[in-house]
Protein backbone atom coordinates (compact mmCIF):
# COMPACT_ATOMS: atom_id res chain seq x y z
CA UNK A 1 0.00 0.00 0.00
CA UNK A 2 2.84 2.59 0.18
CA UNK A 3 4.53 2.07 -2.54
CA UNK A 4 0.87 2.85 -4.23
CA UNK A 5 0.81 6.40 -2.04
CA UNK A 6 4.01 7.14 -3.45
CA UNK A 7 3.54 6.72 -6.63
CA UNK A 8 -0.41 8.25 -6.39
CA UNK A 9 2.09 11.87 -5.42
CA UNK A 10 3.39 12.74 -8.45
CA UNK A 11 0.05 11.97 -10.81
CA UNK A 12 -1.46 14.34 -8.61
CA UNK A 13 1.41 17.01 -8.50
CA UNK A 14 1.27 17.07 -12.20
CA UNK A 15 -2.44 17.25 -12.29
CA UNK A 16 -2.17 20.36 -9.93
CA UNK A 17 0.75 21.88 -12.39
CA UNK A 18 -1.69 21.19 -15.41
CA UNK A 19 -4.67 22.81 -14.25
CA UNK A 20 -3.01 25.80 -13.04
CA UNK A 21 -1.05 26.00 -16.77
CA UNK A 22 -5.09 26.26 -18.11
CA UNK A 23 -5.82 28.81 -15.72
CA UNK A 24 -2.49 31.05 -15.80
CA UNK A 25 -0.66 29.81 -19.04
CA UNK A 26 -4.07 30.34 -21.41
CA UNK A 27 -5.28 33.52 -19.40
CA UNK A 28 -8.78 31.96 -18.76
CA UNK A 29 -10.46 32.03 -15.53
CA UNK A 30 -12.81 28.90 -16.34
CA UNK A 31 -11.62 25.11 -17.69
CA UNK A 32 -12.89 22.40 -19.22
CA UNK A 33 -14.40 19.66 -17.21
CA UNK A 34 -13.27 17.50 -19.88
CA UNK A 35 -10.13 19.04 -19.61
CA UNK A 36 -9.62 18.38 -16.64
CA UNK A 37 -10.67 14.68 -16.78
CA UNK A 38 -8.62 14.40 -19.53
CA UNK A 39 -5.65 15.11 -17.01
CA UNK A 40 -6.22 13.75 -14.35
CA UNK A 41 -6.44 10.27 -16.52
CA UNK A 42 -2.95 11.25 -18.01
CA UNK A 43 -1.26 11.86 -14.63
CA UNK A 44 -2.55 8.67 -13.29
CA UNK A 45 -1.04 6.84 -16.03
CA UNK A 46 2.38 8.19 -15.08
CA UNK A 47 2.31 11.15 -17.68
CA UNK A 48 4.65 14.02 -17.12
CA UNK A 49 3.45 17.54 -16.23
CA UNK A 50 5.48 18.31 -19.78
CA UNK A 51 3.50 15.27 -21.58
CA UNK A 52 0.35 16.93 -20.10
CA UNK A 53 0.88 20.44 -21.83
CA UNK A 54 2.10 19.04 -24.71
CA UNK A 55 -1.00 17.13 -25.27
CA UNK A 56 -3.50 20.46 -25.71
CA UNK A 57 -2.89 23.33 -27.38
CA UNK A 58 -3.76 27.08 -26.44
CA UNK A 59 -6.30 26.85 -29.30
CA UNK A 60 -7.95 24.04 -27.97
CA UNK A 61 -8.27 24.69 -23.98
CA UNK A 62 -9.77 28.37 -25.05
CA UNK A 63 -11.99 26.73 -26.93
CA UNK A 64 -13.05 24.21 -24.39
CA UNK A 65 -12.90 27.00 -21.89
CA UNK A 66 -15.07 29.03 -23.91
CA UNK A 67 -17.41 26.24 -23.95
CA UNK A 68 -17.87 25.11 -20.62
CA UNK A 69 -18.11 29.31 -20.00
CA UNK A 70 -21.13 29.22 -22.07
CA UNK A 71 -22.49 26.22 -20.49
CA UNK A 72 -22.08 27.79 -16.59
CA UNK A 73 -23.53 31.08 -18.01
CA UNK A 74 -26.43 29.25 -19.68
CA UNK A 75 -26.85 27.60 -16.36
CA UNK A 76 -26.39 30.52 -14.20
CA UNK A 77 -29.46 31.99 -16.62
CA UNK A 78 -31.65 29.13 -16.18
CA UNK A 79 -31.15 28.90 -12.08
CA UNK A 80 -31.72 32.60 -12.02
CA UNK A 81 -35.21 32.38 -14.54
CA UNK A 82 -36.55 29.67 -12.33
CA UNK A 83 -36.14 31.43 -8.99
CA UNK A 84 -37.73 34.27 -10.76
CA UNK A 85 -40.64 32.06 -11.41
CA UNK A 86 -40.24 30.33 -7.48
CA UNK A 87 -40.59 34.20 -6.27
CA UNK A 88 -43.41 34.87 -8.35
CA UNK A 89 -45.33 32.33 -7.88
CA UNK A 90 -44.98 32.65 -3.97
CA UNK A 91 -45.40 36.29 -4.40
CA UNK A 92 -49.07 36.23 -6.23
CA UNK A 93 -49.91 33.06 -3.16
CA UNK A 94 -49.26 35.55 -0.97
CA UNK A 95 -51.14 37.79 -2.65
CA UNK A 96 -54.32 35.85 -3.05
CA UNK A 97 -54.09 34.70 0.41
CA UNK A 98 -53.96 37.93 2.13
CA UNK A 99 -57.17 39.12 -0.17
CA UNK A 100 -59.09 36.12 0.74
CA UNK A 101 -58.33 36.64 4.46
CA UNK A 102 -58.63 40.45 4.61
CA UNK A 103 -62.23 40.03 2.73
CA UNK A 104 -63.18 37.52 5.05
CA UNK A 105 -62.34 39.24 7.98
CA UNK A 106 -63.76 42.56 7.01
CA UNK A 107 -67.08 41.60 7.11
CA UNK A 108 -67.50 40.42 10.53
CA UNK A 109 -65.54 43.11 11.66
CA UNK A 110 -67.44 45.58 10.54
CA UNK A 111 -70.28 43.90 12.84
CA UNK A 112 -68.11 44.06 15.63
CA UNK A 113 -67.21 47.67 15.59
CA UNK A 114 -70.87 48.40 15.23
CA UNK A 115 -72.36 46.72 18.01
CA UNK A 116 -69.33 48.36 20.21
CA UNK A 117 -70.24 51.80 18.79
CA UNK A 118 -74.07 50.82 20.14
CA UNK A 119 -72.95 49.10 22.87
CA UNK A 120 -70.98 52.38 24.33
CA UNK A 121 -73.96 54.79 23.56
CA UNK A 122 -76.23 52.54 25.20
CA UNK A 123 -77.64 53.48 28.78
CA UNK A 124 -75.79 50.70 30.57
CA UNK A 125 -72.29 51.77 29.46
CA UNK A 126 -73.07 55.58 29.93
CA UNK A 127 -73.80 54.50 33.71
CA UNK A 128 -71.07 52.43 34.29
CA UNK A 129 -67.48 54.55 33.87
CA UNK A 130 -65.66 51.09 34.36
CA UNK A 131 -68.13 49.35 31.39
CA UNK A 132 -67.47 52.31 29.46
CA UNK A 133 -64.00 52.40 29.51
CA UNK A 134 -63.74 48.80 28.55
CA UNK A 135 -66.65 49.42 25.16
CA UNK A 136 -64.09 52.10 24.44
CA UNK A 137 -60.82 49.93 24.66
CA UNK A 138 -62.85 47.06 22.32
CA UNK A 139 -63.26 49.64 20.03
CA UNK A 140 -60.51 51.31 19.64
CA UNK A 141 -58.48 47.99 18.78
CA UNK A 142 -61.16 46.70 16.64
CA UNK A 143 -60.97 50.41 14.11
CA UNK A 144 -57.21 49.52 14.54
CA UNK A 145 -58.22 45.75 13.14
CA UNK A 146 -59.85 47.24 10.54
CA UNK A 147 -57.12 50.03 9.23
CA UNK A 148 -54.47 46.92 9.53
CA UNK A 149 -57.50 45.06 6.98
CA UNK A 150 -58.17 47.68 4.72
CA UNK A 151 -53.85 48.10 4.23
CA UNK A 152 -53.88 44.71 3.37
CA UNK A 153 -56.75 44.64 0.84
CA UNK A 154 -55.03 48.02 -0.66
CA UNK A 155 -51.78 46.14 -1.01
CA UNK A 156 -53.58 42.65 -2.60
CA UNK A 157 -55.36 44.93 -4.95
CA UNK A 158 -51.92 47.53 -6.12
CA UNK A 159 -49.12 44.19 -6.30
CA UNK A 160 -52.18 42.48 -8.76
CA UNK A 161 -52.64 45.20 -11.04
CA UNK A 162 -56.18 45.64 -10.15
CA UNK A 163 -56.45 49.12 -8.61
CA UNK A 164 -57.70 52.04 -10.81
CA UNK A 165 -58.18 55.41 -10.57
CA UNK A 166 -61.41 57.19 -10.53
CA UNK A 167 -60.76 61.12 -9.49
CA UNK A 168 -63.24 63.50 -8.55
CA UNK A 169 -62.66 66.96 -7.24
CA UNK A 170 -61.58 66.85 -3.22
CA UNK A 171 -61.04 69.24 -0.55
CA UNK A 172 -57.71 68.48 1.38
CA UNK A 173 -59.61 69.75 4.75
CA UNK A 174 -62.43 67.18 3.95
CA UNK A 175 -60.17 64.23 3.32
CA UNK A 176 -58.36 65.02 6.98
CA UNK A 177 -61.23 65.72 8.46
CA UNK A 178 -62.24 61.95 7.51
CA UNK A 179 -59.06 60.28 8.31
CA UNK A 180 -59.03 62.49 11.84
CA UNK A 181 -62.77 61.06 12.86
CA UNK A 182 -61.22 57.61 12.09
CA UNK A 183 -58.38 58.03 14.07
CA UNK A 184 -60.41 59.47 16.64
CA UNK A 185 -60.47 56.95 19.67
CA UNK A 186 -56.14 56.76 19.60
CA UNK A 187 -56.08 60.97 19.90
CA UNK A 188 -55.61 62.31 23.56
CA UNK A 189 -54.01 65.01 24.15
CA UNK A 190 -51.92 65.70 20.25
CA UNK A 191 -52.87 69.17 18.81
CA UNK A 192 -53.51 68.95 15.18
CA UNK A 193 -53.04 72.24 12.97
CA UNK A 194 -53.54 72.45 8.86
CA UNK A 195 -51.92 75.38 7.14
CA UNK A 196 -52.91 76.16 4.19
CA UNK A 197 -53.06 79.13 1.57
CA UNK A 198 -56.67 80.35 1.20
CA UNK A 199 -56.08 79.56 -2.50
CA UNK A 200 -55.29 76.22 -2.13
CA UNK A 201 -56.97 74.11 -4.66
CA UNK A 202 -59.13 71.09 -4.87
CA UNK A 203 -57.39 67.91 -5.53
CA UNK A 204 -58.21 65.78 -8.36
CA UNK A 205 -57.72 62.70 -6.66
CA UNK A 206 -59.10 59.18 -6.00
CA UNK A 207 -60.67 60.26 -2.09
CA UNK A 208 -60.60 57.01 -0.75
CA UNK A 209 -57.02 56.28 -1.64
CA UNK A 210 -55.77 59.92 -0.53
CA UNK A 211 -57.67 59.46 2.75
CA UNK A 212 -55.92 56.02 3.15
CA UNK A 213 -52.82 58.03 2.88
CA UNK A 214 -53.07 60.56 4.88
CA UNK A 215 -54.86 58.46 7.59
CA UNK A 216 -51.84 55.70 7.59
CA UNK A 217 -49.10 58.99 8.01
CA UNK A 218 -51.40 60.37 10.50
CA UNK A 219 -51.38 57.37 12.33
CA UNK A 220 -47.67 57.05 12.00
CA UNK A 221 -47.92 60.98 13.77
CA UNK A 222 -49.61 59.98 16.64
CA UNK A 223 -47.71 56.34 17.07
CA UNK A 224 -44.31 57.81 17.62
CA UNK A 225 -44.87 61.23 18.61
CA UNK A 226 -45.55 61.99 22.39
CA UNK A 227 -48.59 62.25 24.13
CA UNK A 228 -49.53 65.77 24.45
CA UNK A 229 -47.55 66.66 20.52
CA UNK A 230 -48.49 68.84 18.00
CA UNK A 231 -48.84 67.53 14.22
CA UNK A 232 -48.43 70.10 11.14
CA UNK A 233 -50.60 69.26 7.95
CA UNK A 234 -48.68 71.89 6.09
CA UNK A 235 -50.33 72.37 2.21
CA UNK A 236 -48.37 74.38 -0.44
CA UNK A 237 -49.30 74.88 -4.26
CA UNK A 238 -46.89 77.31 -6.17
CA UNK A 239 -49.00 76.58 -10.00
CA UNK A 240 -46.99 73.22 -10.91
CA UNK A 241 -46.73 70.85 -7.88
CA UNK A 242 -49.37 70.15 -4.96
CA UNK A 243 -47.03 69.42 -1.63
CA UNK A 244 -48.93 68.29 1.87
CA UNK A 245 -46.32 67.82 4.87
CA UNK A 246 -47.05 65.58 8.01
CA UNK A 247 -45.08 67.39 10.83
CA UNK A 248 -44.59 65.94 13.99
CA UNK A 249 -42.55 66.59 17.06
CA UNK A 250 -41.46 62.83 17.79
CA UNK A 251 -38.22 61.02 18.01
CA UNK A 252 -37.43 61.96 14.54
CA UNK A 253 -35.31 59.45 11.43
CA UNK A 254 -31.95 59.33 10.76
CA UNK A 255 -31.19 59.76 7.12
CA UNK A 256 -29.78 55.90 6.61
CA UNK A 257 -33.56 55.04 7.69
CA UNK A 258 -35.80 57.75 5.32
CA UNK A 259 -35.52 55.60 2.25
CA UNK A 260 -35.92 52.12 4.12
CA UNK A 261 -39.09 53.24 5.82
CA UNK A 262 -41.15 52.77 2.34
CA UNK A 263 -39.71 49.18 1.95
CA UNK A 264 -42.58 46.15 1.97
CA UNK A 265 -42.87 45.27 6.02
CA UNK A 266 -39.52 47.45 7.67
CA UNK A 267 -40.07 48.76 10.53
CA UNK A 268 -38.71 51.93 11.77
CA UNK A 269 -35.95 51.24 14.95
CA UNK A 270 -36.35 53.65 18.09
CA UNK A 271 -34.57 52.76 20.79
CA UNK A 272 -36.26 50.75 22.98
CA UNK A 273 -39.43 51.50 21.98
CA UNK A 274 -41.61 49.05 20.73
CA UNK A 275 -44.63 50.49 18.69
CA UNK A 276 -47.35 48.35 16.81
CA UNK A 277 -47.56 47.68 13.31
CA UNK A 278 -47.04 45.89 10.37
CA UNK A 279 -44.33 47.76 8.25
CA UNK A 280 -46.72 48.17 5.29
CA UNK A 281 -48.50 51.46 5.88
CA UNK A 282 -45.70 53.74 4.27
CA UNK A 283 -45.13 50.78 1.41
CA UNK A 284 -48.87 51.54 0.07
CA UNK A 285 -49.06 55.24 0.55
CA UNK A 286 -45.78 55.45 -2.24
CA UNK A 287 -47.66 52.86 -4.05
CA UNK A 288 -51.05 55.27 -4.22
CA UNK A 289 -49.04 58.73 -4.39
CA UNK A 290 -47.05 56.92 -7.53
CA UNK A 291 -50.22 55.80 -9.01
CA UNK A 292 -51.67 59.60 -8.96
CA UNK A 293 -48.00 60.48 -10.91
CA UNK A 294 -46.75 61.75 -7.50
CA UNK A 295 -43.78 61.26 -5.36
CA UNK A 296 -43.48 60.87 -1.49
CA UNK A 297 -40.64 60.73 1.13
CA UNK A 298 -39.13 61.49 4.03
CA UNK A 299 -37.51 65.33 4.48
CA UNK A 300 -35.50 66.98 6.95
CA UNK A 301 -38.47 68.69 9.11
CA UNK A 302 -39.90 72.28 8.93
CA UNK A 303 -38.94 73.12 12.47
CA UNK A 304 -35.63 70.95 12.63
CA UNK A 305 -37.55 68.49 14.97
CA UNK A 306 -39.24 65.34 14.91
CA UNK A 307 -40.25 63.59 11.32
CA UNK A 308 -41.48 64.76 8.53
CA UNK A 309 -43.24 63.28 5.55
CA UNK A 310 -43.85 65.23 2.02
CA UNK A 311 -46.21 64.20 -0.19
CA UNK A 312 -45.65 66.07 -3.89
CA UNK A 313 -48.57 65.59 -6.67
CA UNK A 314 -48.31 66.97 -9.98
CA UNK A 315 -50.68 69.79 -11.31
CA UNK A 316 -52.87 67.23 -13.15
CA UNK A 317 -53.96 66.31 -9.39
CA UNK A 318 -55.00 69.88 -8.54
CA UNK A 319 -58.16 71.97 -9.71
CA UNK A 320 -57.04 75.59 -9.08
CA UNK A 321 -60.42 77.99 -8.48
CA UNK A 322 -60.14 79.53 -11.66
CA UNK A 323 -60.32 76.41 -14.05
CA UNK A 324 -63.55 75.37 -11.63
CA UNK A 325 -64.94 78.98 -12.42
CA UNK A 326 -63.81 77.97 -16.41
CA UNK A 327 -65.85 75.09 -16.30
CA UNK A 328 -68.71 76.40 -14.39
CA UNK A 329 -69.21 78.81 -17.19
CA UNK A 330 -68.25 76.60 -20.05
CA UNK A 331 -71.70 74.73 -18.75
Amino acid sequence: MGDEGDQLVPGFQDFVVALLYVFFVSDLQKCAVSTIVTITARSAAGATSADVSAGFSLKTLATLAAQVASALEKARLAEAQEKKVRDAEREAFLSALLSSVSHDLKTPLVTVIGALSSLKESPPAKGDPAAREIVAGALEEAEKLRRFLTNLIELSRLESGLETLHREPVSLRDILASALRTLHPMISRQKFSIVAAPDFPLLNVNPALMELVLLNLLDNALKYGPPEGDVKIIARWDGDVVTIDIDDDGEGLPPSEREAIFVKFYRAKHGDRKVAGTGLGLYICRGIVAAHGGTIAAIDPNDGQGACIRITLPAAAALPFELLVEAEEAV
